[in-house]
């Protein structure tokens, strides 16, 4: 564990994260000053105070990424689906730790045949079809269209001329 974070990448991440969080804190200090001169205006209060919201983000996502190397969630609770008795998926909160179901991949905490859970198919996006229609306004619409086409053939039409870049 040491070592992991004491990597190349991970000296990396650790000197951006620290000099975000000073860079995020010294604005929200130079803003908070601003805020109490005599031209600072209400406007300077606010960033004063979303600086610090900032560096806190900064300081949370650092502790997140630091949390996901050092102990990965399993390829099953990736997805954020688990298997319960029934077999059936249902939303997990991804710490592999489910108490209805047991451990992913098992179904009551005995491991179904093939040690695989069922898999589930996925509801695509609905789409409607065109629908064929018998409204009299749509063969007036048609015949509208018919009609003004044969007002423009293509004869009458300007030719197409391909643009050229300068």
């Amino acid at each position: 564990m040491r070592s992991l974070l004491l990597s190349r990448r991970w000296l990396v991440r650790h000197a951006v994260a620290i000099v975000l969080i000073g860079a995020c804190l010294g604005l929200a200090w130079w803003q908070w000053g601003r805020a109490h001169s005599l031209s600072g205006t209400a406007q300077n209060l606010g960033y004063a105070l979303q600086w610090p919201a900032f560096a806190a983000f900064v300081a949370y996502a650092w502790y997140r990424m630091l949390r996901l190397e050092l102990h990965p969630p399993a390829d099953a609770t990736r997805a954020g689906t688990v298997t319960t008795t029934a077999g059936a998926p249902r939303a997990g909160d991804g710490d592999g730790d489910e108490r209805a179901g047991g451990p992913v991949g098992t179904a009551g905490g005995v491991a179904r045949s093939g040690g695989a859970p069922r898999t589930v198919p996925v509801r695509r996006h609905y789409r409607p079809q065109a629908a064929e229609s018998a409204d009299p306004a749509d063969e007036q619409l048609a015949a509208y269209n018919a009609y003004l086409a044969s007002l423009n053939p293509p004869s009458n039409r300007a030719p197409k001329t391909e643009e050229t870049s300068p």
